[in-house]
């Protein structure tokens, strides 16, 4: 009895304890996970020289009298980055070169101010007289145009057979310009950052994983990550060391190495379990040389009632430790799994915008009253789109008029030869207006499908991406007819990160609701290391998590405190569109608080248990003494939950007696309500096929622990469905028993290939034939749907018909009169066709939904017909659960208390032919 009071002791202590242990190791596990991202992104070459190139030039630029000969030096020392800097003045004079004789300084002279430079004509001179010169120095694709489109980026570039970049900008009264000879190594970016990293008393080393190991560091390496491999595991312990690793999305292998730590809490749980021992030793000892210990039978019966009851308590309360961990991380991955939808809905949505942004510039296009007022166009258009650029041009493609100076020659000539292919496709008529002067290679590279122009020419009037030189461009062709005059073509190109910043601040926040809690979309450029979307918290704790998905490639989930908030934070790499990394952020304050309380009310609780059970022992000992034993029993099957437990009840009239009876009546239904709910939770079918067409889908809400409705549906061996949703009367475990001999016969008639469910139906009728219970009776539908022409053939038995909204919204209640299943006697059983056409729905319902209470104008009926029509233009898949929120609406405000259980079935036509409005 004692080692029973102490175990159950022990149990709640160490699930305690073994609780704040696991918090404080998973809180490790993830800083020590991010600090192996880290040391990836750190180490990636592009991200390693934006990190240190950009913030250097807004140095530059803003800090007076700087010193780049030192800053020079310790580039090349610290970063081994060899660069050149040229200082400007506001109007784009040099005034310094570092080094004095740094290359190109006569180009650079003679280009700057034009990347100043406002007057379009100037710059197109510019552009005439330095684009050769550009392009030979900083390599194929670089202009003038280019340069200026992109200040502050890191460019890559090739010159002299050897990789470099350069960057510029221009702020204030400074404007500078760098130029890197060439690129650090990988090798010396690694040494680089893993000797920057500070090491503690944890953290013992850093390095990339080779194929081939260098020195010993490597070798155990190799060994740690193929032994955690082997495991499927990233991080784990080998050779009494933790080892986390972590790839980039080249494939290439970083690793941290730390030692294994251990906190208060796990040392505690080793004195715990040294204690426990302790006192097992010393009552064996006691044991072993027979010493007397006076316990007179009151201390007899407390110490029996302990022992009994302290079991129970402590694996309750280790339980209730465990599902909250259990509850926790449940919750984490469904919120990480959720976010992740969330955001890549979000980005597949931003072809919707794009959508409206090309019916936005083909209503601005239009004439007005005949009459094309190309002015007014423009300022439409650039109003609704800042920063985009607005060109337009004759029959000849030649330019007209630009908002922007012009690109370089070879891009003049791309959208001169799409130009061409449109006209003759669309406006063929305006040939021979002018002479054209293209160039026919062009028009045949523009003309193939596998350069990505053919789909713009195929579809002009409309927003399309196409790659220029590799850079991505939004853009929009419109052509005219020869009412417009001597305008053919206008051309009009997005600024792609505006567009994106546009989109995520008029994203609908509806879409972005998680749990009722609002999902904040933030959106980030890892290569021009910039917010579009920003934080509207500190930008500095995303950074990192932001450069880490875009460097690894993969959704990236953490745990952010931020002024004693707490949130996850999901962040998602995409290049679909342009290398951004988005960004969800979600508050869990909420279930924090939640699992704070339930930790605080599990503590509270098991000390008062404690004092309850020491108080009530007194109270009952004089009369407890052999039933207590048995009553022990029944607890400790009680605890493991064998219910079919039963235990002796005393003989006499006293309360006791009455309590072991009732225990006894508690156990049997507990075993009977177990049963009947393990056996409902597998036939009640929660997974409904799936079709290209139709979505089909089901649900059912009991009203008690039972459930006294049917549902099911599978999909035939000639891909058609069969479903039946139905009524059992009763809430008994013979109601469920019946439900699994259905559901059985259902599965195996389904898997036959069968013409009509009248067979199915005589096969159940012949089940409740032999069922020797008279009053069970089922109300069924059965019925088997073809998706491939919207037919559908059911059978109605003693339940409410179906009902079919139609294209025009025309309400139909189709079905046969009849008596359920289970009456014994004979009935005739119709055979009814019907067709789901496009944009029409049938809806399926049990008796609960239409057993409320109705005014004398009205019928249970009419308002089922009316939840349906008015919740039409819901979401397909959330249809169901509006009209169920209907249904409880009318409750709460007539005051009306459900009667029955409510299943509801559909097949909704969701193709956009016919679609209801």
């Amino acid at each position: 009895m004692i080692v029973s009071v102490l175990f159950g002791l022990y149990n709640t202590l160490h699930s305690w304890l073994k609780m704040h242990y696991q918090e404080w190791r998973t809180e490790l596990t993830e800083s020590r996970i991010a600090e192996t991202e880290k040391l990836v992104t750190d180490t990636d070459q592009q991200l390693f020289i934006t990190r240190k190139v950009l913030p250097l030039l807004k140095y530059i630029c803003e800090t007076p009298d700087v010193d780049l000969i030192q800053t020079q030096s310790h580039y090349l020392t610290e970063y081994d980055l060899d660069l050149s800097f040229y200082l400007f003045d506001k109007n784009g004079n040099l005034e310094q070169t570092v080094p004095r004789n740094a290359p190109n300084q006569w180009l650079l002279k003679n280009l700057f101010p034009y990347l100043l430079e406002k007057d379009f004509k100037k710059i197109e001179t510019g552009s005439q007289q330095l684009d050769k010169k550009i392009e030979f120095t900083f390599g194929y694709g670089k202009n003038l145009i280019s340069l200026r489109d992109n200040p502050e980026i890191i460019l890559n570039s090739v010159s002299g057979g050897q990789e470099c970049f350069f960057a510029w900008s221009a702020r204030k009264n400074k404007c500078i310009f760098i130029f890197g000879h060439r690129l650090p190594s990988n090798e010396i970016i690694v040494n680089r950052v893993c000797s920057s990293v500070s090491k503690n008393n944890n953290l013992l080393a850093t390095g990339k994983l080779l194929d081939k190991a260098r020195n010993q560091q490597d070798l155990i390496a190799l060994e740690a990550n193929r032994y955690l491999s082997n495991k499927s595991l990233d991080h784990g312990i080998y050779n009494n060391k933790e080892w986390y690793f972590s790839s980039n999305k080249n494939g290439e292998q970083y690793y941290t190495v730390y030692k294994t730590a251990s906190s208060i809490y796990f040392r505690a749980i080793i004195f715990l379990k040294y204690i426990i021992i302790f006192i097992s030793l010393f009552i064996i000892i006691l044991l072993h040389f027979s010493i007397n210990i006076n316990l007179n039978l009151k201390h007899m019966i407390i110490l029996i009632f302990l022992a009994s009851s302290m079991i129970p308590i402590g694996n309750l309360s280790s339980e209730s430790f465990e599902n909250i961990e259990t509850y926790s991380e449940i919750y984490r991955n469904e919120l990480k799994s959720s976010m992740e939808e969330i955001i890549n809905n979000s980005i597949r949505k931003f072809e919707n915008y794009l959508t409206i942004c090309s019916n936005k510039l083909r209503k601005y296009t239009e004439p007005k009253n005949g009459v094309y007022d190309f002015d007014k166009i423009e300022q439409k258009i650039t109003s609704s789109f800042p920063d985009s650029k607005f060109s337009l041009r004759n029959a000849a493609c030649d330019i007209i008029y630009s908002n922007h100076p012009q690109s370089s020659t070879g891009q003049n000539t791309l959208f001169k030869a799409i130009g061409r292919i449109c006209i003759k496709k669309y406006r063929p008529e305006r040939l021979d207006e002018l002479p054209y002067n293209g160039n026919q290679f062009a028009e045949e590279m523009v003309s193939r499908e596998d350069l990505g122009f053919a789909n713009l020419t195929d579809k002009p009037n409309q927003l399309q991406f196409i790659y220029n030189n590799g850079v991505k461009m939004l853009l929009f062709l419109k052509l005219f007819p020869k009412e417009a005059g001597q305008v053919a073509l206008l051309y009009t190109e997005l600024n792609l990160q505006n567009t994106l910043n546009q989109y995520l601040k008029n994203i609908d926040k509806r879409s972005l609701v998680l749990n009722q809690q609002q999902v904040r979309l933030y959106a980030l450029n890892p290569n021009g290391y910039r917010w579009i979307m920003p934080p509207d918290i500190n930008n500095s704790i995303f950074l990192e998590q932001a450069k880490a998905a875009y460097i690894i490639d993969k959704p990236i989930l953490r745990k952010i405190n931020y002024q004693n908030n707490n949130f996850y934070s999901l962040c998602i790499s995409n290049s679909e569109y342009q290398d951004v990394c988005y960004l969800g952020l979600v508050s869990i304050d909420k279930l924090e608080n939640e699992i704070s309380k339930k930790k605080s009310i599990i503590c509270i609780c098991a000390i008062l248990a404690l004092f309850l059970f020491s108080v009530i022992t007194t109270w009952i000992m004089g009369q407890l003494i052999k039933p207590l034993t048995d009553l022990e029993k029944g607890i400790i099957a009680l605890d493991k939950r064998k219910y079919e437990t039963q235990i002796d009840v005393p003989q006499g009239k006293d309360e006791f007696v009455q309590l072991f009876k009732e225990f006894n009546h508690m156990m049997g239904e507990n075993y009977d309500m177990q049963m009947a709910k393990n056996l409902q939770e597998g036939i009640i079918t929660t997974a409904f096929p799936k079709t290209d067409n139709y979505l089909i889908s089901g649900c059912t809400y009991p009203i008690d622990k039972l459930n006294s409705n049917c549902l099911t549906s599978f999909k035939m061996p000639d891909d058609k469905i069969l479903f039946t949703i139905g009524n059992i009367t009763g809430t008994s475990i013979g109601s469920a028993l019946m439900m699994a001999f259905i559901r059985s016969i259902t599965f195996h008639w389904s898997q036959k290939t069968r013409n009509d469910p009248i067979s199915l139906i005589e096969a159940i009728e012949q089940i409740f034939k032999t069922n020797k219970n008279k009053h069970m009776h089922i109300g069924l539908i059965c019925g088997i749907f073809d998706s491939t022409n919207g037919e559908i053939k059911f059978v109605t038995r003693g339940q409410i018909f179906p009902l079919f909204i139609r294209q025009n919204k025309k309400i139909e209640w189709i079905g046969q009169p009849s008596l359920p299943i289970g009456t014994n006697k004979r009935v005739e059983t119709r055979l009814l066709e019907s067709r789901i056409l496009p944009g029409e729905r049938m809806l399926c319902l049990t008796n609960g939904l239409i057993e409320i209470n109705c005014s004398k104008d009205t019928t249970a009926y009419n308002l089922v017909e009316q939840w349906a029509v008015q919740t039409l233009n819901e979401k397909e898949e959330k249809w169901l659960e509006k009209i169920k929120q209907k249904y409880d609406d009318f409750c709460n405000i007539n005051g009306s208390t459900p009667t029955g259980d409510i299943t509801l079935f559909s097949i909704i036509s969701n193709n956009s032919e016919g679609k209801l409005e």
